[in-house]
């Protein structure tokens, strides 16, 4: 049975894209909702799986409605926070948050929902852990391009510009600087 899911986002544009991702990825999308208010009655009427709460509700804050749910309790959806801004932007709150977990909007996915939800209950710094690992791997990523030892090929050092063969033509000018017309910016200076 495909999962089913409520979307809150105070962005008509975002929630048709979003429904309309989502079911092509095989999620069912039961409703939409717009505000705190919107969203209780279509968590309490639909019972979805999973609500996934944008953070900016316009006025209204998504982390509120995320507690809100879990004091509701009908259902027993799982939240998950989206937004736009990065997930260390919000970090302290969502840990705080009962939300199952964070999805910037850019990664909104049926695979990302289902890695939230399929996880294994993590300890509190295991969140911070991920992050620092993922830093880690992309700053040696970018080091090991600037810092390896160099190989054989770039060790021997060429000469930036080809010796002369014998009976060539002299070198001409590289450039206009070089040229014989081109007036001296001393002689400019003193007009």
């Amino acid at each position: 049975m495909p999962l089913r899911c409520l979307l809150v986002d105070d962005n008509e544009a975002f929630l048709e894209a979003a429904s309309l991702l989502l079911e092509r990825e095989g999620l069912t999308v039961l409703g939409v909702a717009s505000s705190i208010a919107e969203a209780l009655r279509q968590a309490r009427a639909l019972r979805p799986d999973v609500i996934l709460v944008d953070i900016g509700l316009g006025e209204e804050s998504g982390f509120d409605l995320a507690r809100l749910l879990a004091e509701d309790g009908q259902g027993g959806a799982e939240v998950i926070l989206i937004s736009t801004g990065a997930e260390a932007d919000y970090s302290e709150l969502i840990d705080e948050s009962p939300a199952a977990g964070f999805l910037a909007k850019s990664t909104l996915s049926a695979r990302g929902i289902s890695r939230i939800l399929d996880r294994t209950p993590l300890r509190p710094s295991a969140r911070f852990d991920r992050k620092r690992n993922q830093q880690r791997r992309s700053r040696s990523a970018w080091a090991c391009h600037f810092d390896r030892p160099p190989s054989a090929s770039t060790r021997s050092v060429r000469p930036m510009s080809p010796e002369p063969r014998v009976g060539s033509a002299p070198p001409q000018p590289s450039s206009r600087l070089e040229s014989p017309r081109t007036p001296s910016l001393l002689s400019h200076s003193r007009r």
